[in-house]
């Protein structure tokens, strides 16, 4: 425990005197705060620790206008503050405290480590303190937005106006700090601003290098700690009557750091979805199907469209091909079948990844009278050949025909692509049937 000292005291009991009088500044845990200094009670180290947080955050209050006794406007709401935490004397006091106390634990961390190095076989001076980049493991979770600043009243009675901060000399040096502290080293960068409206918005990276770094950025990795804080030099300001309350408004101010904090000044300071959150979303909506037809229309399409095109199916194989009409029935409502679910299916957005499959093998004919095989090619559907057709030749002018017809089946593709696109204002893409091979269209006819 820690006992406040004389100096801190004066400091206490002059801010209270001015809150007697109805001079604006400071907060409750700020006035909890000089009552206590005020009687002497001892201060834990935590306590300690937050107010030194508090002296390196608004040592830039110290700069505005009424600050000082010979300025106008003293005492200042910053002033006043100031001196309920213990004024100078507590600034310094806090810190003595607190770099102490780091010290120890230095000390305490080395000789952990010296103990743990005698313990070691084959020890080789240096290599414990050697940084290893490939041992430092950077998540892409690491990459967070925050809402720096809103125009909104803080806990402090004060607006940070944020299209009135000038954040160019800190992007020369865009560290990010945890809690204020900037005699240890930064946890994450800066990695830009954006105002969103009327809020101004900061992306950053938090690095994995040191063991700070690292627990920090697994609190707010895990969701424990989701706010910022900023740090700021007053250029403009000006005093406002809000909703019965003095408030100070800096129109103009220029950004030193920002940190991420336990409680934000800002209640609206708190982080926004991560990197990785939005790209899981963007994946989650991508993955998504959306039903594009009603059931009236895919029923409109078996009943009307389907029909018209096995009809226009048959006769082309029967009177142009000269196929047996049974057989190009056969062939048709087959072919139809399946173009009518690819063609569903691909309104819906929805189109399934159809597994290949092997034809059998025909059998195969005498030596002399079978024809040399072409190279087969996978299709999506295997066929029972009759056993009339089984190793008879195709003739030339057959296989030109059979061509054309293919050659038809694919422009008839186009053509439906075209007048959906046209009709619906949809951007479709019917996948059509893969192409037989000369001796699967014999099995098949």
């Amino acid at each position: 425990m820690f006992t406040p000292t004389k100096g801190m005291q004066i400091e206490a009991e002059r801010a209270l005197k001015w809150k007697d009088e109805g001079r604006r500044g400071g907060t409750r845990i700020g006035l909890v705060r000089a009552r206590q200094i005020l009687r002497g009670d001892p201060m834990s180290l935590d306590i300690v620790k937050r107010m030194y947080s508090y002296f390196s955050r608004h040592e830039v209050d110290k700069k505005a206008e009424g600050f000082e006794p010979d300025e106008k406007g003293y005492p200042s709401a910053g002033r006043v503050a100031w001196g309920l935490w213990g004024g100078d004397a507590g600034f310094v006091w806090s810190k003595n405290i607190v770099e102490n106390e780091k010290t120890k634990g230095y000390k305490m961390e080395l000789q952990k480590r010296q103990s743990e190095l005698i313990k070691r076989n084959g020890y080789e001076e240096n290599t414990e303190h050697e940084y290893n980049e490939q041992q430092v493991s950077q998540q892409p979770s690491d990459i967070y937005t925050f809402i720096v600043s809103t125009p909104e009243v803080d806990r402090y009675g004060t607006i940070i106006v944020p299209s009135g901060i000038d954040y160019t000399s800190y992007l020369n040096n865009p560290i990010v700090l945890a809690q204020h502290e900037s005699d240890d080293w930064p946890i994450g960068k800066c990695l830009g601003f954006a105002m969103n409206g009327e809020n101004l918005e900061a992306t950053l990276q938090l690095h994995r290098i040191t063991d700070e770094a690292c627990e920090v950025a697994d609190l707010v990795a895990a969701g424990y700690v989701k706010a910022v804080s900023v740090g700021i030099i007053p250029l403009e300001y000006e005093e406002k009557t809000i909703d019965g309350k003095k408030v100070t408004i800096y129109t103009k101010s220029e950004l030193v750091e920002f940190s991420i904090v336990s409680i934000p000044a800002n209640r609206e300071a708190l982080i926004k979805k991560s990197i990785q959150s939005k790209l899981k979303s963007i994946f989650k909506s991508l993955n998504k199907v959306n039903r594009m037809l009603t059931p009236e229309q895919s029923q409109a399409i078996t009943d009307n469209f389907l029909p018209v095109l096995k009809e226009a199916m048959v006769t082309y194989l029967r009177d142009e091909l000269g196929i047996p009409e049974d057989e190009a029935i056969n062939a048709a409502e087959l072919t139809t079948e399946i173009a009518g679910e690819t063609l569903i299916n691909a309104l819906n957005g929805n189109m399934p990844e159809v597994a290949p499959v092997t034809p059998e093998t025909p059998v195969q004919a005498p030596a002399q009278e079978q024809p040399q095989q072409p190279e087969q090619t996978t299709t999506t559907a295997s066929f029972e050949a009759p056993e009339s057709r089984v190793g008879k030749k195709i003739g030339a002018s057959t296989q030109a025909q059979i061509t054309q017809g293919l050659t038809m089946i694919q422009d008839g593709y186009k053509t439906i692509n075209k007048a959906i696109a046209m009709d619906t204002a949809r951007s479709i893409d019917i996948k059509p049937l893969k192409r037989l091979t000369t001796d699967e269209l014999l099995n098949l006819i």
